[in-house]
């Protein structure tokens, strides 16, 4: 059976200044999507994060859940 990881990531110590500044409105940081073309997340106001970033800055979850 397969399965996927998952991780948990706090951003809030990383929407100091610049386009990220917004983000600490909740009305705007769930404006997130997955952009498939970049393989990471992105905001309605055009703010990215780097895929690796994100990998380096993610908490593993504890369990694994099944694939669907």
């Amino acid at each position: 059976m397969r399965t996927e990881a998952y991780d948990k990531l706090d951003l809030a110590p990383h929407l100091d200044g610049g386009v990220f500044e917004s983000l600490k409105d909740m009305s705007n940081f769930k404006s997130v999507h997955l952009n498939s073309d970049l393989d990471t997340i992105v905001w309605k106001n055009g703010a990215d994060m780097s895929p690796d970033f994100l990998y380096e800055i993610g908490v593993p979850v504890a369990e694994s859940v099944p694939a669907a």
